[in-house]
């Protein structure tokens, strides 16, 4: 944004047009997950709040973490920094379980953030850069691994994978929506508001993505793995690219 405002760009709308689910899963004849984000943070810290100070990660089973967890070793399959599920699963998950410990909110700020993002080292944590069929394969191959994936797969492998809750919250389209499902993100596109009325067809084609029929429930884009907007985001959605309301 910072760098369309230097360069002149006057309008930029957003359009929000679905949702994207992240779920950790592991497989159908592994132990059964519930968990929260201080339990992830625990797994995958390089260093953990141990009596009043960060220590190196002592943690190697899930068990050691939360005793309602499965006795099995941690293994986590994780999306690399090149995914766009990276974003959401350190900010919903990650910084969200990390910050809920009195030694970390006592760090400065910088210190503060690398602790909550430093990853161990010692092979339990894999970085998957490519596509969620990477992360299954990882699965496969180590039955006590856990992966992160779009619900949109998960739901398309539920014969191979078990789902684990969140907080409590079994993921789902209609816990995503609803927002009682906490980790999601929102999935955007943008138009230059200049190029309305130039552009031939633009604000139309804007309005036509968000049509029940291209991006709604049944529609191709939910095949695809999409999740829909809820009515009165949709309402709001259409509202906004007609009124070519701006981000600035």
């Amino acid at each position: 944004m910072e760098v369309c405002k230097a360069n002149g760009v006057k309008e930029v709308i957003e359009v929000k047009f679905g949702y994207d689910g992240i779920v950790f899963a592991s497989r159908s004849d592994s132990g059964t997950f519930a968990l929260e984000p201080e339990h992830v943070f625990l797994a995958q810290a390089a260093e953990v709040p141990k009596d009043g100070k960060m220590v190196p990660n002592p943690y190697t089973r899930w068990s050691e973490i939360d005793s309602s967890l499965p006795d099995q070793e941690i293994v986590l399959a994780i999306p690399a920094n090149n995914h766009g599920t990276r974003e959401v699963y350190d900010l919903n998950v990650v910084r969200a379980g990390c910050q809920t410990f009195d030694e970390v909110k006592a760090l400065k700020d910088d210190a503060r953030e690398a602790a909550c993002h430093a990853l161990r080292t010692d092979g339990r944590i894999i970085e998957i850069a490519g596509d969620y069929t990477e992360t299954l394969a990882r699965l496969s191959a180590q039955r006590e691994a856990v992966g992160v994936f779009g619900l949109s797969f998960y739901e398309s492998n539920r014969d191979r994978l078990k789902v684990a809750t969140v907080g409590g919250v079994t993921p789902s389209a209609d816990t995503i929506i609803s927002g009682d499902y906490p980790v999601s993100r929102p999935i955007y596109f943008y138009v230059k508001g200049d190029h309305i009325g130039v552009v031939p067809g633009l604000q139309e084609f804007a309005l036509y993505f968000l049509s029940e029929g291209v991006s709604g429930f049944g529609s191709p884009l939910e095949e695809a793995g999409l999740i829909p907007l809820s009515d009165e985001e949709r309402a709001q959605a259409i509202a906004d690219v007609r009124a070519r309301k701006s981000v600035y």
